[in-house]
């Protein structure tokens, strides 16, 4: 799964773009730039996708 892949999958789960930057400790318009697919720093990017881990199984274990 790409980066700006589960960025939307977040902001569909109910995060805003400020609150999905301030989880990953990162600014809004990073986040805007991941969403629409343009390079973010590396570190960022692991940020995303370990908090859209975590989100994922919570999904999993609620259904």
């Amino acid at each position: 799964m790409q980066l700006k892949d589960m960025v939307e999958a977040l902001l569909n789960s109910g995060f805003s773009q400020a609150s999905l930057a301030q989880a990953c400790d990162t600014t809004q318009p990073t986040i805007w730039r991941a969403a629409q697919g343009a390079d973010i720093r590396y570190s960022t990017g692991r940020e995303i996708e370990r908090l859209y881990r975590r989100v994922s199984r919570r999904q999993q274990r609620a259904a």
